[in-house]
């Protein structure tokens, strides 16, 4: 196995906030730093650390703003520097991606490291320079809550990445994770569902590694058909049989061939008559909790920094040496050999296959999936295709010397690589423990089975 291809084209921007003077000014610059990314200033690089000539494809346009002294949703950005932001009243700014996701974020008159942060489908109205704008389908992110920004007068390594459709990923760092806020389009999207987008944003006020983490409140959201909040779970095809995620557990690299796993991620929700998989997410993976942040991955001779290392996150990086503890000492930054992998567990599940392409024409393709519990027995899984484009009919799975097929099936879900390729990932539904399996997709003969 070897690292994924990515589906979309990526920019890359790298900034260090530098300490203002105050906890305050130091928050305000941050904040600054937030909007600025998000509307593709500053320079900004491609997969290859090569500078762009221009603003990267896929920023987002700012609609208005309040730098506590004047508001309108007139497209003039206030937010232009320290000094200009009057922290005694409500400062906001309103944007919007090319997916057409409106967010407004800014300070309630509660504390500067508490951050206001909504969503909405709908555009938002009104707004002064005591009160944010508001909108029909206005959902928060974040209320009142912690940010990323310092607690006290501290410089914050920003890490940015844009995408081509406006998914966008901010991760603040200081001796670590701090904050990070992550504006997602969600990938292959349930039949039926309008919206799909999906926010995440968290974030703590110290250094090193926030304890913060997606949960309660602060799981990801995003609209249903109605424009209502609905609560999601982000996570990998698979947990153990004690409801644990794979990276949690994963300590050590593969002993069979010294690399560590990236594990594709699902969506779904968890609230009310929501419940359901949603999809999944595009370019995004969970590693090991056991590697550090600012660790990176590749897949060869580990040298170069491909992805990195975000808390649990795995994403796309641009080759650079990130900064992640500005104004102290750096951590080491292993680059360790990565591959992308299925995850098949123990653990039970009721997820049901999940497989919404249409495949091209496209020629047979063997590929091998490790999973986290190295030197059960080999198997083989055989996917049968109804009709060419079609929905696999079968999943039919036996050991490699043909013995009876086993009982219950595999559930999985279809990732495309490329025009050529797709890779499958699958699980159990049991709780019967394998370690390695071989996965033969036969796309070729319309209405036969490859078993």
């Amino acid at each position: 196995m070897s690292l994924p291809e990515l589906f979309k084209t990526w920019s890359f921007k790298k900034v260090t906030v530098a300490a203002q003077g105050s906890a305050n000014a130091s928050c305000v610059a941050l904040m600054i730093a937030l909007k600025d990314a998000l509307i593709g200033a500053g320079t900004w690089n491609d997969i290859s650390a090569v500078a762009l000539p221009g603003a990267p494809s896929g920023k987002w346009t700012l609609l208005g703003s309040s730098d506590g002294t004047n508001a309108a949703i007139d497209g003039v950005d206030r937010w232009t520097s320290v000094g200009a932001i009057d922290l005694a009243h409500t400062p906001w700014v309103y944007l919007q991606s090319p997916t057409g996701l409106r967010v407004v974020f800014g300070l309630p008159l509660v504390s500067i490291q508490s951050m206001h942060i909504m969503i909405a489908r709908t555009a938002f109205t009104g707004g002064t320079r005591d009160a944010y704008p508001t909108s029909t389908t206005g959902i928060f992110a974040l209320q009142s809550t912690t940010w990323g920004g310092p607690a006290t007068n501290i410089p914050t390594s920003l890490l940015c990445e844009l995408a081509t459709d406006g998914t966008a990923r901010l991760v603040m760092c200081r001796n670590g994770v701090q904050g990070m806020w992550l504006f997602e389009k969600v990938a292959d999207p349930s039949s039926g569902w309008l919206y799909p987008a999906i926010t995440l944003c968290f974030g703590n006020t110290g250094t090193g590694d926030t304890s913060i983490w997606p949960t309660g409140s602060t799981k990801a959201i995003g609209h249903n058909n109605a424009g209502s909040v609905v609560n999601f779970d982000i996570c990998e095809p698979a947990i153990d049989i004690s409801g644990t995620l794979i990276s949690q557990t994963v300590s050590t690299a593969n002993p069979n061939n010294s690399k560590w796993p990236m594990m594709g991620l699902l969506v779904y929700a968890n609230s009310g008559s929501d419940l359901g998989i949603y999809g999944h997410l595009e370019d995004a993976f969970f590693g090991a909790d056991a590697n550090p942040t600012g660790d990176c991955y590749d897949d060869t001779a580990a040298t170069t920094r491909r992805f990195i290392q975000l808390l649990r996150w795995v994403l796309p990086w641009d080759t650079t040496n990130p900064t992640i503890n500005p104004g102290g000492s750096e951590p080491s930054k292993t680059i360790r050999n990565a591959e992308y992998s299925a995850t098949i567990s123990s653990g039970a599940s009721s997820a049901p296959f999940v497989e919404n392409f249409a495949p091209p024409n496209f020629p047979s393709d063997e590929m091998l999936f490790d999973t986290v519990a190295p030197g059960a027995d080999w198997l083989s899984i055989h996917v049968s295709v109804g009709t060419k484009g079609g929905r696999p009919t079968t999943m039919v799975h036996r050991d490699v010397d043909g013995a009876a097929a086993f009982s219950p099936p595999f559930f999985g879900e279809r990732v495309k690589v490329d025009n050529t390729r797709y890779r499958y990932h699958v699980r159990s539904a049991d709780g019967w423990d394998v370690g390695r399996v071989r996965l033969f997709v036969d796309m070729t003969t319309a209405g036969g089975s490859a078993g």
